[in-house]
């Protein structure tokens, strides 16, 4: 496995990282949106087994590579399994060109200031040699701010980023999460907080120390630009964190050089029912779409390239030789008149290519009525997606929990 080659792609930015590392805890909503409720598997091992095929199924659909798909995002129970015969991030950047990374956070400590902490990881040690043994490029672990508090702020980027100093240690590229709950009234102040929180601690990292960060999508545009742009970041990537797919990538189309890592938006409208033709054009259109969502911003941190002109010298006189002067007593018409024509035409062609039925302009037409329709037929195969989901609840063979629990209700008259 070449490091190089990996911290190459991510820092190209040409795609995104899918988030395929739901825990213990959201696995069974996971599951739930997959189509498969608590009554299709009877203990935790049965649980984990689902949700590995479900993300067998996506790592194998053939539009989920490198090319679009930059990164994924494994949890610590995929970590140790297998896609196709191979341990799941061999598999992932031999087979399939997506560079792996692996949750390691242990959860959420209860709110204090405002913010969940990391809870401690004990075994952490010993989880960054393993997952550099099975060739892990990198690690992520999630924190979540509640409020614009500016002390609890500060307590979650510095527990974030003193972890991401001991994974670096380990030769591994840590992912800084410090969510932002996306209902929160002050989330802009809390955004603007963690912000200059985050920049305090990127000026004093050292010159051979990179992070990456992974935030929410923020309410003013290019909020996380300077983080962008900071020497010391690989790439920052954003959450969904609840927002619909749709109103996802609309956010993040805003933001420059903003790449996105999806999860509930990323599986949204998969379902463990539909067959594998449909399962792989619907995932199809979902990748492509985060995908031109997250390359809309293409300033990247590639470098500024300057160019010099080629044609920035007029041409020496010839020395050592007289100059013959010829002397005309005739206006120079043909001249002119080739003067004339030239002009003529050049600007015959400049108004075509603006305003022609083949210019700029209409080519910007073309291309706006052509994003519309893409972002309308997203919505119709949601739309369906969303439709089969509810006409297989009315099937014989489904049993929805929910229906049957208000029903109960109020056939026996009680109230939750």
């Amino acid at each position: 496995m070449s490091n190089q080659a990996q911290t190459d792609l991510i820092r190209a930015g040409q795609g995104f990282i899918a988030a395929l590392d739901q825990s213990g805890g959201s696995t069974p909503k996971a599951l739930a949106a997959y189509g498969i409720g608590p009554d299709g598997f009877a203990s935790n091992a049965d649980m984990y087994d689902l949700i590995h095929e479900m993300r067998a199924r996506i790592v194998k659909s053939p539009d989920f590579k490198g090319k679009k798909v930059v990164g994924a995002i494994l949890f610590e129970d995929t970590m140790g399994r297998e896609f196709a015969g191979k341990p799941a991030p061999s598999y992932l950047w031999q087979d399939r060109g997506v560079v792996p990374f692996l949750k390691v956070d242990k959860g959420l400590l209860d709110t204090a200031e405002d913010v969940q902490l990391l809870k401690p990881i004990p075994d952490l040690a010993a989880l960054l040699e393993r997952a550099t043994g099975l060739g892990v490029f990198g690690t992520k672990m999630r924190s979540v701010i509640h409020a614009a508090n500016r002390k609890g702020i500060d307590q979650v980027v510095d527990q974030q980023f003193a972890i991401g100093a001991q994974i670096t240690a380990h030769g591994l590229m840590p992912i800084l999460e410090p969510e932002v709950t996306i209902s929160i009234a002050d989330k802009a102040e809390a955004e603007t907080l963690l912000r200059a929180s985050i920049l305090e601690h990127l000026d004093n990292l050292p010159s051979d120390q990179f992070v990456m960060l992974k935030l929410t999508l923020p309410e003013f545009t290019n909020q996380y630009l300077d983080l962008c742009q900071h020497p010391r970041v690989l790439s920052v990537v954003a959450l969904s964190g609840g927002y619909s797919r749709a109103e996802a990538n609309g956010r993040l189309a805003q933001n420059k050089s903003m790449i996105a890592s999806f999860s509930r938006a990323l599986t949204e409208g998969l379902s463990a029912q539909q067959s594998d033709v449909k399962f792989d054009e619907l995932l199809s259109q979902t990748i492509d779409g985060i995908y031109q969502a997250s390359i809309s911003g293409s300033n990247r941190k590639q470098g500024i390239h300057n160019t010099k002109s080629i044609c920035n010298t007029a041409p020496k006189p010839i020395r050592g030789r007289r100059q013959k002067m010829f002397h005309r007593n005739t206006p120079p018409v043909g001249p002119l008149a080739v003067t004339f024509v030239s002009l003529t035409l050049a600007a015959y062609f400049v108004f075509s290519a603006i305003q022609g039925d083949y210019g700029v302009l209409r080519r910007a037409e073309y291309q706006a009525e052509s994003n519309a329709l893409r972002r309308n037929l997203e919505q119709l195969q949601i739309s369906i997606a969303l439709q089969e989901n509810k006409t297989l609840r009315l099937s014989d063979h489904y049993l929805d929990l929910d229906l049957l629990d208000q029903q109960a209700r109020d056939i026996l008259g009680f109230i939750r």
